[in-house]
């Protein structure tokens, strides 16, 4: 297990130590704020491909919770070193993400693959298929729903049942937790 900060970080969240605050600099390097947490996931993997105490035979599994979860989406359709995915309080359309949710849009969002080319959370996950991936949600979530993390599962099972009968993609909705990475879900 590896577990990186990530940009505008640096250790445990503290003054200043916000993704929000830093994540416009990427714009002015022709960085976008997503394509850092990419290439940290990729940088990531590349590490523990380093190690000889690491078998990588069988890939790698990442989740991430939040902008994590939307990182590991993202991470998986461009390292195909990645074999199982687990998004966590991540997921929703590209209507209630932009339009209904409880941060202002920020910068992080403002990228081209939401609002130039419409590629919406359901196309991403389907665009992951037939790799193993468990969507994973609170029922208390208000920033992520339920009924939009099931929203997304619900279109995306479509593809998914394209590549096999095996259930590929699962859903997993904590029924007593918020927007956090639970410990049930970990389990799960």
């Amino acid at each position: 297990v590896i577990a990186y900060d990530p940009p505008g970080f640096i250790g445990e969240r503290k003054h200043n130590s916000d993704m929000f605050r830093h994540a416009p600099l990427g714009y002015l390097t022709g960085l976008l704020p997503r394509q850092f947490f990419v290439d940290d996931n990729a940088a990531a993997i590349d590490y523990l491909e380093s190690r000889n105490d690491v078998d990588s035979d069988r890939g790698y599994g990442v989740t991430g919770l939040s902008l994590g979860g939307q990182t590991t989406i993202n991470a998986a359709i461009h390292d195909p070193r990645i074999r199982f995915i687990a998004p966590v309080c991540g997921i929703m359309s590209n209507f209630d993400f932009l339009l209904s949710q409880l941060y202002t849009v920020s910068c992080i969002e403002m990228v081209p693959d939401i609002m130039n080319m419409g590629l919406d959370a359901a196309r991403k996950v389907s665009l992951c298929a037939p790799l193993p991936c468990l969507l994973v949600g609170g029922a208390g979530d208000e920033v992520f729903t339920p009924a939009a993390t099931r929203e997304i599962f619900d279109m995306s099972s479509k593809i998914y049942r394209l590549y096999s009968e095996e259930p590929l993609l699962e859903l997993y909705i904590d029924d007593h937790m918020g927007h956090t990475y639970s410990p049930a879900m970990v389990n799960e």
